[in-house]
């Protein structure tokens, strides 16, 4: 009897690990195209092709640089980028997207690069 109560426990508890590790691997359509809007950006600024802020960043663009005392907006995204050579950074950071006339664009974001070692 406890055997078989022990059995259904284990059973039932593999079912529910099973059923959260399936649902956590499901993302909506609308999570997949921002997703692939994030590896596009990516990709162009690996590129070093500045045009993903005229194509993908929102005209009321705020965001704040741990390197910047006040917050930038979009025009100064692109007055730095084609200024000078960016570098590349590895670090944390959240994005906020809006959707505007269908699209979605970056509306802000916030983080910062990692500490060099």
């Amino acid at each position: 009897m406890v055997y078989r109560a022990a059995c259904r426990a284990l059973a039932f508890a593999a079912v529910l690990a099973w059923a959260g590790a399936a649902s956590a691997q499901t993302w909506t359509p609308e999570q997949q195209e921002l997703w692939k809007l994030e590896e596009k950006q990516w990709q162009m600024a690996k590129d070093k092709d500045p045009s993903w802020i005229e194509t993908m960043v929102h005209p009321n663009l705020s965001y704040w640089s741990i390197d910047s005392p006040v917050p930038q907006t979009k025009a100064s995204l692109a007055r730095e980028s084609y200024k000078k050579e960016r570098a590349t950074v590895h670090g944390r950071y959240t994005d906020v997207f809006v959707k505007d006339g269908g699209r979605w664009l970056f509306l802000a974001w916030t983080g910062g690069d990692d500490p060099k070692k």
